[in-house]
C-alpha cells in the first residue's frame, strides 16, 4: 500500500516527515507549486497491528508544525496453534483435558474442536 502525506497552501512550501510509532521513517517527497506530498510504501505485516503513523507538515514560517496521523488495523492469522494434553501419560478410562492455544491474530482465533468429523463442545 503506499500511503500519502498532503500538504497544501503556505509559503514557502511545507516540509514533510513521516513517523512510525514516534519514529522517523523516510519517505519520498516532492513539491508541484504550493503543493507537497509524501509517500510511503507499506507491506503491512502483524507487528503493524495499531501502530500509528503520523505526517507532520513545517515550514520557516510556522513555530511548530502540524500532524495528521492514523493508527493501522491489520488482520492476520493466528502466529501458531499449541494442543496441550494433560496428564501426559493417558489411561484408558481416565479423564482428560485438550486445551488448544492460538498464537496472537487479529481478529482473535475462533477454536473448534472435531471427532470423527463431528464438531464437539468446548470451552
Amino acid at each position: 500500500q503506499t500511503i500519502s502525506c498532503v500538504s497544501r497552501g503556505g509559503n514557502p512550501p511545507a516540509d514533510l516527515q513521516w513517523y512510525r510509532n514516534g519514529q522517523k521513517i523516510s519517505s519520498k517527497s516532492h513539491h508541484v507549486g504550493d503543493v507537497s506530498t509524501a509517500e510511503i510504501v507499506l507491506v503491512a505485516e502483524a507487528r503493524d497491528n495499531r501502530a500509528q503513523y503520523r505526517c507532520e507538515a513545517y515550514n520557516s514560517a510556522a513555530s511548530s508544525p502540524v500532524s495528521v496521523s492514523t493508527t493501522l488495523i491489520v488482520h492476520f492469522p493466528p502466529s501458531d496453534l499449541q494442543v496441550v494434553v494433560a496428564p501426559q501419560k493417558l489411561s484408558a478410562g481416565t479423564p482428560a483435558t485438550l486445551t488448544c492455544r492460538a498464537g496472537a491474530s487479529n481478529p482473535p482465533a475462533v477454536i473448534t474442536w472435531f471427532r470423527g468429523g463431528y464438531k464437539m463442545p468446548g470451552k
